[in-house]
């Protein structure tokens, strides 16, 4: 937020990774929905309140949905095992970015994502969680670089998957 500002929010995604399609709602603690969105091949924002009206904020956030939650778009181009036995899968995307996923031990992982210039864009940690649930992490962190600086800290709630 400007000026430095924190604030805590609820938020709630619905995806489905065969279709690559999602939907998002973020709402104040006490239930007010202040942003509404969804992906389906475009976006569509059926809510969108101050400040989260900006047509960058609902492209932004949806693109960060997808680059958390589904696996790149574009093939992988390089494999191996680099310091600390971390495991790297590079994937390069249809916009000339690249995407590292790594792997660590213990199981957690860090997504990054650099620009066509080879610039960091976004660093995504997903630590893992003691229970299972449905096999999400129990917190991620994305931190976004760039024009835009910002971070967001998620924590689970609650993971169901659900068939096909």
């Amino acid at each position: 937020m400007p000026g430095g500002m924190n604030f805590v929010m609820m938020g709630v995604t619905v995806m489905s990774s065969r279709l690559r399609t999602s939907r998002s709602v973020i709402m104040t603690l006490e239930g007010f929905v202040v942003f509404d969105g969804e992906y389906d091949q475009h976006l569509i924002v059926h809510r969108a309140l101050p400040p989260f009206d900006s047509p960058h904020f609902a492209a932004g956030l949806m693109d960060d949905i997808r680059l958390i939650f589904l696996e790149p778009d574009g093939p992988m181009i390089g494999f191996g095992e680099v310091e600390n036995g971390v495991t790297v899968c590079r994937h390069a995307t249809p916009d000339g970015s690249t995407v590292d996923i790594r792997l660590q031990r213990g199981g957690a992982w860090e997504l990054r994502r650099y620009s066509p210039a080879q610039r960091l864009d976004r660093t995504v940690r997903g630590l893992p969680d003691a229970k299972d649930n449905a096999g999400f992490p129990e917190r991620l962190e994305l931190i976004a670089c760039g024009g835009q600086n910002y971070k967001l800290v998620m924590t689970l709630v609650e993971a169901v998957q659900m068939g096909p």
